[in-house]
């Protein structure tokens, strides 16, 4: 694997086509969160995996560009004395990308440990929280019953754990908490909001990777709710979009805003908004599309191929090196412009044709050809 400009600039249209395809999927083709978005969340996995490694693969093609990538590429490849400045900037992000997945691991480690204390040693004690839990046919591998204002979440994937707040809560309000968190285990939610912390990890130089994430766990709730609500009435539809309500009114924000270690737990009153209209929609507006479905197939099949397959990168002229020659006989070598383009000559043979005229050769002479 080579590194270059190319995969930088896949990935970041990766998150570019990302974040466009997530905001017209929740705020304008409501009908497509409905159905069908666990195979279309497999995929975005696969483009999230592709963003954290912005390297050439063996089986990588080049698109080249004439114009945007040669300008981008005069912007990183210079040099201030001896210093070559796109290395500069490649150690600045390996080392800030290291610090930050270092971080979320110390995040990871530090908040299962704060956790430690609460865990329910004893389910006797909750009788109520033992039978809703076995009527949703799931087991958590712990559950911590935290004595702070917090929105009820599931953390850890291998061994997840349940946390809820130390308040009293109904058997439907404690089954709708319940299944919800469950659904996320079920549905590798956890797996995939972990593949968006490592992707804002590398990708953190790159402000769209914020509001991907931002938007990406808000389709992940939506899609969430709609696998429970799928088998409800509308009555249990108020009383559960009546739970969601209750939970963000009783959460306490200062709490809820420090740092990403409790995923799906974040105050967002506009995410909740959102969240109740769709959990309220009218059964017409539930109604599977199948041409809506498939189009959501094809869009990020496409994403995905586009992103492992194919980079851009800038025009280089046909038979140049990697290594620039060194000319010797400065007084025979010159260049001809010709239709846009720059001929580099050694006496009357052409050697090697050019979009722009590097910086090595600015002192050559330019001999514009007229036309005609």
């Amino acid at each position: 694997m080579a590194v270059s400009l190319g995969p930088f600039m896949t990935c970041f249209l990766a998150v570019l086509f990302l974040t466009v395809y997530i905001y017209i999927v929740i705020y304008v083709k409501k009908d497509i969160l409905y159905s069908g978005m666990k195979l279309v969340f497999a995929g975005i996995a696969l483009i999230l995996i592709r963003m954290m490694i912005p390297f050439n693969f063996p089986f990588t093609q080049t698109i080249t560009s004439h114009t945007i990538m040669p300008f981008i590429s005069k912007l990183v490849f210079w040099y201030v004395g001896d210093i070559d400045f796109a290395v500069v900037l490649f150690a600045i992000w390996i080392s800030v990308s290291v610090i930050k997945l270092l971080r979320l691991v110390w995040i990871q480690v530090n908040f299962r440990a704060c956790l430690r204390p609460f865990a329910v040693r004893d389910m006797s004690r909750y009788p109520k929280l033992a039978q809703v839990l076995e009527k949703c046919g799931v087991s958590f591998h712990e559950i911590c019953i935290v004595p702070t204002r917090i929105s009820p979440a599931v953390f850890g994937i291998i061994k997840p754990i349940l946390i809820l707040p130390d308040c009293e809560f109904t058997e439907k309000e404690l089954y709708y908490i319940c299944r919800h968190e469950a659904e996320h285990c079920r549905n590798y939610d956890l797996l995939l909001r972990l593949f968006l912390d490592l992707v804002l990890c590398t990708q953190w130089f790159n402000p769209l990777v914020y509001f991907m994430k931002k938007e990406l766990s808000l389709a992940f709730e939506l899609s969430n709710d709609q696998v429970i609500l799928n088998s409800m009435d509308e009555m249990e539809r108020t009383e559960y979009a009546e739970c969601v309500l209750k939970m963000v009114r009783y959460q306490n924000k200062n709490t809820a805003a420090r740092g990403n270690s409790l995923p799906f737990a974040q105050v967002n009153c506009s995410n909740v908004k959102t969240r109740v209209r769709y959990i309220m929609a009218k059964e017409a507006g539930r109604k599977k599309n199948r041409i809506s479905v498939l189009l959501n197939y094809v869009v990020i099949g496409a994403v995905l191929l586009a992103s492992f397959l194919f980079v851009p990168e800038a025009y280089r002229p046909e038979g140049m090196e990697d290594d620039i020659p060194i000319f010797e006989d400065d007084d025979n070598t010159y260049f001809v412009e010709k239709d846009g383009n720059f001929e580099l000559y050694l006496g009357e043979e052409r050697l090697l044709i050019f979009s722009y005229i590097p910086d090595e050769f600015s002192d050559l002479p330019v001999i514009e050809m007229e036309e005609g």
